[in-house]
């Protein structure tokens, strides 16, 4: 996008001068006009950009980049819907489901045996419970329900 505001501040009485180094560096700015070269220049940014683009979601989407160039909304928004027609999405969901089928995911994938950390805090844990004198563990995070909370959560 480019905004030329040029125009509007010179009846406003303003005049901006642009102070820069390098040939291209104040290319594009809202103060002047768009030079047909600066545009040409954008435009070819923008293609390089969407060639990338388009690459990349062929890819993950599994389909041939004529798909994507051909369907898929093509920039505009589509409601969900539409958007599960033209392969752009894999399903539509509740924040709540895609949670819960997280959760269940990482529960699934959780190793049976508990971690050597996860061990040596039960470990510690009990010792505090067995000799409360001696409960550096619980002191260290204020309480010993603090400490059975930090064992639960690393059993999650």
């Amino acid at each position: 996008m480019h905004i030329d505001l040029s125009k509007g501040l010179e009846k406003a009485g303003v005049r901006t001068v642009l102070i820069a180094a390098g040939r291209y560096k104040v290319e594009g700015n809202p103060f002047q006009p768009l030079s047909a070269d600066a545009r040409a220049a954008m435009q070819k940014r923008v293609n390089s950009y969407y060639r990338a683009f388009v690459a990349a979601v062929a890819k993950h989407r599994c389909v041939p980049e004529s798909a994507v160039l051909n369907g898929m909304g093509q920039g505009r928004l589509l409601d969900a819907e539409r958007a599960r027609r033209e392969n752009m999405v894999d399903g539509i969901a509740t924040l709540d489901d895609v949670a819960g089928k997280l959760a269940r995911r990482i529960a699934e994938s959780r190793p049976i045996r508990p971690s050597t950390y996860a061990v040596q805090l039960r470990q510690r844990a009990i010792e505090t419970t067995d000799h409360p004198t001696s409960g550096k563990v619980s002191r260290a995070t204020g309480s010993l329900t603090a400490r059975r909370r930090e064992i639960e959560l690393l059993d999650l």
